[in-house]
C-alpha cells in the first residue's frame, strides 16, 4: 500500500535520497522546500510531489516492490483528481535513468507516456570556479534602485520597498518555491536586474540541498532580449563560488538560450535524467 509520510518521517527515505535522489528531492526531504512523500512498505522506493516544479520524481529501486504494482491505481484514485483541482492536464513524473523509465512505461501500461531527458549543468572542480570568477567581471550591483539598470541583492527591503515596481512578481516567484519569504531568506540567495525602479528579471535559489543551490531564471516579457538574464546570473554565479556554494542548473535539451547561458558562465554539463508524463484531461 502506497501512503503518504509526513514531514517528522521523512527521515525514512533518507537511504534512497543518498543513492539516488537529486537536489530538488533532497530539498523537500530536508523539509527546506515545500513536497511531499509517497512509499511502500517496503522502503525501497518513494515518490517525490516537488511543489515547486509542479511534478513528481520517483527515486529509489521503485521497479522491486509494491510501489510499482501499486503506481497506476494510486495515481488514477489518489493524485490525478488532485492534480485537476490544480488546473493541471498532465502528471510529469522525472527518475533517474532509462532503467525507471521502462519500469514506469510498463506499470503504466494503460496510458500513452510520452519522455524526453532533462540536463544539468554545473561546475565540475574547484579549477573551473576560479576561471569562471576571473573571467566575468561583475556588472554594477547596487544596493538600491539608483541606476538605470542595476543588479540588486534579493532581500526583505526590495520585497517591502515601494520604490520598486513588479515586487508582486519577484514575491511570486519565491513563493513558487518556498513556504515563506522568510524561508528563502533564511536558506537561499538572489539577485534581480532592476530598470527605472521596475524588477525586470530574477535569478535566485529555488532549491537548497546542503551545499548545492538549483537555479531558477526568469526575465519579465517586457524587458526579454536586452541580456538581464545573463546580468543576474553573472552576479548570482560569483556569488556561489565566492560562498563555495555549488550551483545546480536545470534545463531541458531544446532550451538552446538557457544552455548558452549556462556555458557562458562557465558551467558544463553534469548528468542527465529522464521525464515522462501522460495526460489527465479526459
Amino acid at each position: 500500500m502506497i501512503t503518504e509520510l509526513n514531514p517528522h518521517e521523512f527521515g525514512k527515505v533518507r537511504h534512497l535520497i543518498d543513492s539516488s535522489g537529486g537536489a530538488e528531492v533532497r530539498a523537500v526531504a530536508d523539509c527546506i522546500n515545500p513536497g511531499r512523500i509517497y512509499v511502500n512498505e517496503e522502503l525501497n522506493g518513494a515518490l517525490f510531489w516537488i511543489e515547486g516544479q509542479g511534478g513528481f520524481q520517483l527515486i529509489g529501486d521503485f521497479w522491486r516492490g509494491t510501489l510499482l504494482v501499486e503506481l497506476e491505481t494510486f495515481m488514477r484514485e489518489t493524485m490525478e483528481p488532485e492534480m485537476r483541482r490544480l488546473g493541471k492536464d498532465c502528471i510529469e513524473i522525472a527518475m533517474t535513468n532509462e532503467r525507471g523509465e521502462k519500469a514506469f512505461r510498463q506499470a503504466m501500461v494503460h496510458r500513452e507516456t510520452f519522455s524526453d531527458v532533462q540536463y544539468v549543468f554545473g561546475f565540475l572542480g574547484k579549477r573551473e570556479q576560479r576561471a569562471v570568477a576571473l573571467a566575468h567581471p561583475l556588472p554594477n550591483v547596487s544596493n538600491g534602485p539608483d541606476e538605470t539598470v542595476s543588479v540588486v541583492r534579493i532581500s526583505r527591503e526590495l520585497l517591502e520597498d515601494e520604490g520598486y515596481g513588479n515586487r508582486e512578481f519577484l514575491a511570486g516567484k519565491i513563493l513558487q518555491f518556498w513556504h515563506s519569504g522568510e524561508a528563502f531568506f533564511q536558506h537561499g540567495l538572489g539577485y534581480a536586474v532592476v530598470q527605472h525602479h521596475q524588477i525586470a528579471s530574477v535569478c535566485f535559489s529555488a532549491f537548497v540541498a546542503g551545499r548545492i543551490h538549483a537555479i531558477d531564471i526568469e526575465t519579465m516579457e517586457l524587458y526579454r532580449y536586452k541580456r538581464y538574464a545573463s546580468m543576474a546570473a553573472k552576479v548570482y554565479i560569483n556569488e556561489c563560488i565566492r560562498r563555495e556554494i555549488e550551483p545546480y542548473w536545470d534545463c531541458s535539451p531544446d532550451n538552446e538560450g538557457s544552455i548558452r547561458l549556462a556555458k557562458g558562465l562557465g558551467m558544463s554539463l553534469k548528468f542527465g535524467y529522464r521525464i515522462c508524463w501522460y495526460s489527465i484531461s479526459t
